[in-house]
């Protein structure tokens, strides 16, 4: 196992004179300990996950498996977004299935530009207006 060892760079941060050890579990090739530098230690992998935005475009080519990839990473803030406007649990839970019902509706319609948070929560205002257009209690009649 190989070990690098290494003090942290910033040095307004409370913990950054604390050493920190990496440790690998395949053996290094002589010398390459040497060619890491901490700065590449420290950036962060890659993520070879796609954005929001390839996945709709994907979605809106046809390849609609691919709304689940986005129903995984949208459910949560979706889900508190719509218990903090209703204060109902259930009801927010809905909602979420009604917005992305509507991502698929109306996939077409997503465009190239702007972020695909912007676009969903559009959507989401939508959904949570028509909500309380359909569910209006009717005014009650004062004698």
């Amino acid at each position: 196992m190989t070990k690098l060892t290494f003090a942290r760079a910033s040095p307004s941060h409370p913990v950054s004179r604390v050493p920190a050890t990496l440790s690998f579990n395949s053996a290094l090739p002589a010398g390459a300990a040497t060619m890491l530098s901490p700065a590449a230690a420290l950036s962060p992998v890659s993520d070879p996950s796609p954005s929001d935005h390839e996945l709709m475009i994907a979605v809106r080519a046809g390849e609609v498996a691919r709304l689940g990839d986005l129903f995984e990473r949208h459910q949560l803030p979706l889900f508190g977004f719509f218990v903090r406007l209703t204060s109902d649990r259930t009801t927010a839970e809905d909602l979420v299935q009604a917005v992305f019902h509507r991502v698929l509706k109306y996939r077409r319609t997503y465009r190239d530009e702007g972020k695909f948070s912007a676009w969903l929560y559009h959507l989401a205002r939508r959904v949570a207006a028509d909500h309380y257009r359909r569910h209006a209690r009717a005014p009650i009649a004062a004698d």
